[in-house]
Parts: structure tokens; sequence; C-alpha cells
């Protein structure tokens, strides 16, 4: 009488399942810095952007983010207007959600991260005549 028994033996599932941890060891780290490094991007892009709006709303007079002529430098004073801040977001099209801005003195604007930008370093742009640079601090 033959003994017909087909399968896989305990040393063979084991040796699969080692091989399948040591994959999942080297690609979890890999994977969860691509999500990391599509967020730093996401971010950058987001600060760029706002820059952007500012640049264009500081080379636009009367049809500009204000119905008065917009220059970084009147908005970012103690008395300064949320509804340009507002504004600058949305010619940057920049969710609410995400990103915060708020005056950080007299010709600067900062950016904060919010939600899945809540890590991420703050940014201030700085604008002299219509030419802004950024820059990031540390978290």
């Amino acid at each position: 009488m033959k003994n017909n028994k087909k399968g896989f033996t305990l040393i063979e599932l084991l040796a699969v399942i080692v091989i399948l941890a040591i994959i999942m060891v080297i690609a979890v780290p890999q994977i969860l810095n691509v999500v990391q490094s599509s967020r730093d991007s996401a971010w950058k892009s987001n600060v760029k952007l706002i820059e952007e709006g500012i640049e264009l709303g500081e080379a636009t007079t009367s049809t500009g983010l204000s119905s008065t002529n917009f220059s970084i430098s009147t908005v970012c004073t103690a008395e300064s207007s949320t509804s340009v801040i507002d504004q600058i977001k949305s010619v940057a099209d920049i969710s609410s959600d995400d990103t915060e801005v708020t005056c950080a003195g007299a010709g600067s604007v900062k950016v904060t991260g919010k939600g899945q930008f809540a890590n991420q370093p703050a940014a201030t742009i700085t604008c002299t005549n219509g030419n802004c640079s950024t820059t990031f601090a540390g978290k």
C-alpha cells in the first residue's frame, strides 16, 4: 500500500515565512521613507505656491489680492488684515486644513503645517519689492 500524501513540510513552510519576514524588514522602512519624502515634497510645493501667490499679489496692483495695492510689508504689521492672508492662500490654492499662514513681522509671512504636514518645519517667506525668499526652521 502506497502512502501518497501531498503538501508542504513544516520546514518548507517555515523557510517561506522567514523569507517573507526578511523581505518585510527590508521593504517597510523603504515604503515609509517614500511616504515621508512625498509629504516633504508636497509641503515644499505648498510653501512655493504661497510664495508665488504673494509675488503675484505684489506684481498686480489694483487687481491684486485686495482692492488697494498689495504689499506684504503693509499687510504684515500689528494691525494686519487676515482677509489678505486668506486671499494669499486662495490664490495659492492651499487648503486651510493643512496649512496656516500668519504674519511673522513686517515683510514676512509664516507658513505652518497642520494635519498631515504637522511635523514639517515652519517656513518664513520674506518679500522685498516683489522678490520673495523662503527659509525653513527646523522642528
